[in-house]
């Protein structure tokens, strides 16, 4: 995600980028309600200091009429503080939801197109391309007629474009861990040294990069 001063001070390349990345995205919006939260922001703060300032007064106050009087003072710019702070909360939400939408920078020597025909040929490894002898299958075929990736259970609980590992290459993926683990410690690493697979949360900025599960059905399932 792009940071939110880069898109303020560089609006409209953001907005080029965009176009070629075919991404739809109101930057102008962001702009200006980024401007009006920093408004809000600042006069936030400044309430909010001088609520504290009178309250310093109070017990300063020559009489109880100048007391209560300061009383009341304090308790008005707390309101408006309040009140500020609200506003500003909802502008932050609202820029959080448009910045979401927002493409990373693309490559200047990336090509700009609507597909993968646009793509160019940089180079080719040294092993030539193999011919069979019968039609290849893609990984999304091999995938289902070998149960190796359960693409249904991955669309209903992540969404589009994820899957899960199926029980095969499950069993694999751990075999594989547990041989470079064994191969750690004969190396005489200490356990606390091992890499470990990291379990997810969710939190702001994995939903943001899209990473965790968007039911809260599912998302209640992952351990923490």
């Amino acid at each position: 995600m792009l940071d939110r001063k880069f898109i303020v001070e560089n609006a409209e390349a953001v907005k080029q980028n965009c176009l070629a990345r075919g991404a739809h995205a109101d930057v102008d919006q962001l702009v200006k309600l980024e401007l009006v939260r920093r408004t809000k922001l600042i006069d936030a703060q400044e309430l909010n200091r001088q609520a504290n300032e009178t309250s310093k007064l109070i017990g300063k106050a020559g009489s109880e009429q100048e007391r209560e009087s300061l009383k009341e003072q304090g308790r008005q710019l707390r309101e408006q503080k309040d009140r500020a702070q609200v506003e500003h909360d909802q502008l932050e939400s609202q820029i959080r939801e448009l910045q979401a939408h927002i493409p990373n920078a693309t490559h200047p020597d990336a090509p700009i197109g609507s597909d993968d025909t646009a793509n160019t040929q940089v180079s080719l490894g040294k092993t030539p391309v193999p011919k069979f002898d019968f039609k290849a299958k893609d990984h999304v075929e091999l995938g289902k007629s070998l149960d190796l990736i359960d693409f249904e259970a991955g669309r209903a609980s992540l969404g589009l474009a994820f899957t899960f590992c199926a029980t095969k290459l499950s069993c694999s993926i751990w075999r594989c861990s547990n041989l470079q683990s064994s191969n750690w410690s004969r190396e005489a690493l200490h356990p606390s040294r091992l890499p470990t697979w990291p379990i997810r949360r969710y939190c702001t900025a994995l939903a943001s990069c899209q990473e965790v599960p968007r039911r809260k059905s599912i998302r209640s399932k992952i351990p923490t």
